[in-house]
């Protein structure tokens, strides 16, 4: 198989498994794949400036506080200012929000574990070395890589 047809078959595999992980995670949290995001970003941090979660998600400011609006109407999310920089709003997840983020961590994990069961540690192994270093490549090339985890 040359290469086109092997990122076909990793393409068409990611989407899959995206695609699963999505509507697993819109069915616990009730939130679109957008705002699960938002919200998986914000809770791996105690806050986040709404720039710096505009970087992450790579998107504009803008688009990042209507994102912030419509978790902040489902009460999973609150807006304060900075204490450090007053000029600067952050957010961060309300109690409510730190319970749906681990829930669908939690979720995910189980999901994870499910999808790579038939693979021994090696192999696990192997698999998680290769994505890092596609990641570093990533983030060499100008990606930019969310919170760790």
């Amino acid at each position: 198989m040359n290469r086109n047809e092997l990122f076909n078959k990793l393409e068409q595999s990611l989407m899959i498994i995206g695609k699963e992980m999505y509507q697993e995670q819109a069915g616990i949290s009730g939130c679109s794949p957008a705002q699960n995001h938002v919200l998986m970003i914000i809770g791996m941090h105690e806050a986040i400036g709404v720039k710096e979660l505009a970087e992450n998600l790579r998107v504009t400011s803008g688009a990042a506080t209507q994102h912030i609006d419509s978790l902040e109407k489902a009460g999973l999310l609150t807006r304060k200012l900075n204490p450090n920089n007053r000029r600067e709003v952050v957010v961060e997840t309300t109690k409510e929000g730190k319970n749906v983020f681990q829930k669908v961590r939690t979720a995910k994990a189980q999901m994870l574990s499910r999808l790579f069961s038939e693979l021994s540690d090696d192999e696990l192994n192997t698999l998680v070395g290769l994505i890092e270093k596609v990641s570093r490549q990533y983030v060499k090339d100008g990606g930019k890589v969310h919170a760790k985890v």
